[in-house]
Parts: structure tokens; sequence; C-alpha cells
């Protein structure tokens, strides 16, 4: 199934899992293996993670059948990235096949979906409505990977019958913040992360 659906005693246990990881989860192999996983396979476990019964190609094999949403309470939409541009139903995240191949060049409805649903961001503020380019997470312009307004997650939400859409995906400094008069929260545990030398780096 491309959905979770939780009720409020496993609440955290979900967005522990969908929302709050950084490191690899829903992530392609081509972010595992540019962002250091790979490389920490090979380091930590001795072992060549391009083989096919490594560590590290039977985590990713996981994430291929990862769900790429989730609904708390029938209420509460969790996911990683968010709505993006063709997002309108939640019916269409069940349509999503398994296991997925996550893509970068998008050349069908439903990679733009899957692109949407992982790495598209809210606008800056609640004045910016409508789809905008990401420049930053497209820096080529090839409108893949885009920014939504209030007014996207507004409607999102009541064609729905949702009230809330969690989030992860961008680093904010206070650990959550609010978009859409507070219809959106993007939640980020790890601001740390981009603050602090990496253990790597105080080793040396």
């Amino acid at each position: 199934s491309s959905f979770f659906f939780f009720k409020q005693k496993t609440a955290y246990e979900m967005l522990r899992s969908l929302v709050g990881s950084e490191m690899c989860i829903r992530d392609s192999r081509y972010i595992n293996n540019g962002f250091g996983f790979f490389d920490e396979c090979a380091a930590r476990l001795g072992e060549d993670p391009r083989e096919e019964d490594s560590v590290y190609n039977r985590i990713n094999q996981v994430f291929d059948w990862f769900p790429l949403a989730a609904i708390v309470e029938d209420k509460i939409f969790c996911v990683h990235g968010g709505i993006g541009q063709s997002l309108n139903y939640i019916e269409q995240i069940e349509s999503v096949q398994r296991p997925l191949d996550i893509v970068h060049e998008v050349e069908t409805p439903e990679e733009q979906l899957v692109v949407d649903i992982l790495w598209s961001d809210p606008t800056d503020n609640d004045n910016e409505l409508g789809i905008h380019p990401n420049t930053i997470r497209d820096p080529y312009g090839t409108g893949n990977i885009v920014k939504f307004g209030p007014d996207r997650v507004q409607q999102f939400l009541e064609q729905n019958n949702l009230s809330l859409i969690i989030r992860g995906h961008e680093c904010v400094m206070d650990g959550f913040e609010r978009f859409a008069a507070g219809s959106l929260i993007t939640v980020f545990s790890a601001c740390l992360l981009y603050t602090s030398p990496s253990p790597r780096d105080r080793q040396k």
C-alpha cells in the first residue's frame, strides 16, 4: 500500500518513520549514494554496497516498498515533502505501483506525483499563492520540483476532508514552522545537522 493508516496511540511512531528522518527514508538510491549512506555502509560494514546482497542494497529495497504518506485519525495527512502541483486527491497515491523506482528526470504523470510528494516545499510565506519554481531544489529549471501556496493547501484539505498537513523535508530552526494559517506544519528535529560539524569533521 502507498499509505499508512494510524490511530492516535501510534501517531508518534508514524511521524518519526515518515516525516522525521532526513537521511534515507523515502529518498532515492541516487540521494542515498550522493549524500554519504553508500560510503558509510562501505566504511562501517566493510562491504561493497554495489553487491546485490549488501546491507546498503537491501535497505534501499525496503525503501522501494515504503508508503509515501500516512493519515492519522482520518484527518491529518503526513508526508515527507508536500502536495506540489499534481497531488489533488489521496486516491492518486493509492494507485502508485510498487516497488517504487524514484527518478529525477520526470517523464510520466506518476513520476511527477512522486516527485511532488517527496520534494516539493511550501512557498516562502502565506502571501505567495499558486505554484512557483523551486530554484533551490531545481536549479536547472526543469519545473519538476515546485513550491505550493497556501491556497493549494486549503484546496487539498477541503477536497479530501482533512484538517492538517504535517511534513518534513526542510530545516526550520525552531523545530517546527506553521504555514497556510496553521493548516500545514513543517517538523524538523535535526536542526543541529546544519549548524554543527559532522562527526567526521570533528575527528579531523
